[in-house]
């Protein structure tokens, strides 16, 4: 049997994970919020967003407990991606929605100022 301190790591580990997992989903709707994609590239996305899911919960697994598949490593993920869920998700999104449209609203600023420099140089030389 593991000593204490190794199962209140792994425990943890498994509420760490849980938590994470929340929050990669709602960053990963946010995302998908803002750029809208069309069915096609929603399920790419989503298939991306569970291989990426997957391979964060079984490397946390391999770090928690040494990748043992137990009963309280899903009661773990299931009361850490509850507790996120409780208690922050509303918050992050909105964080995250107002930092992400910010961004990309200052992205599409720079982009339009490099075209219009751009476009202007081509006209100009369009002319000689």
């Amino acid at each position: 049997m593991a000593a204490i301190s190794a199962q209140l790591f792994a425990i943890a580990i498994t509420l760490l994970s849980g938590f994470l997992l929340g929050l990669f989903f709602d960053l990963y709707r946010v995302l998908r919020a803002l750029w809208r994609p069309g069915p096609l590239w929603t399920r790419i996305g989503d298939l991306l967003f569970w291989l990426f899911a997957f391979c964060l919960l079984y490397s946390l697994l391999l770090l928690g407990n040494w990748g043992e598949m137990r009963l309280y490593v899903v009661l773990g993920w299931g009361l850490g991606l509850f507790l996120y869920i409780r208690f922050l998700s509303r918050r992050i999104v909105v964080i995250c929605f107002t930092l992400f449209s910010a961004a990309h609203r200052s992205f599409a600023q720079i982009w339009r100022g490099f075209y219009l420099f751009w476009a202007a140089i081509c006209r100009r030389l369009h002319r000689k």
